[in-house]
């Protein structure tokens, strides 16, 4: 199914283009203004990411590495590392499709071990999980 597009990008209005509807984004037959659309918004949210404001994420495997490697030759900013809050509640919330009462929340946060997360993963993945 063909559709036309309209692109708002910094006040230009681009519009006439139709592209196939079940193209993934990024495919070579994505017509080029379709990606550079995508680029000029890359281009006006990097200089606004804060550097300094982003914890470091750190490198733990092959795949860590191949894709920042490939965000940073597409200078793509990374959105660094999740409080122990947030990432409590988004892996439970990923991995069992409910929220995480409070109370684990809490004992999770207040955790000195360097390695709960892995361990919070594994515990989640374990049949039953305590809910």
């Amino acid at each position: 199914m063909k559709i036309s597009i309209r692109f708002l990008l910094g006040g230009a209005l681009l519009t006439g283009y139709a592209f196939t509807q079940s193209l993934p984004l990024g495919h070579p037959k994505e017509p080029v203004i379709v990606r550079a659309s995508r680029s000029e918004l890359t281009d006006q949210v990097v200089p606004a990411a804060s550097r300094s404001s982003i914890r470091p994420v750190p490198i733990r495997n092959y795949i860590d590495g191949y894709i920042f490697d490939k965000m940073k030759r597409d200078n793509i900013p990374s959105a660094g590392l999740a409080t122990d809050a947030e990432f409590f509640r988004r892996v439970t919330l990923d991995l069992t499709g409910r929220l995480p009462e409070p109370d684990r929340i809490r004992r999770f946060v207040q955790d000195d071990d360097p390695g709960k997360r892995e361990k919070a993963i594994e515990a989640i993945l374990t049949v039953p999980y305590p809910i």
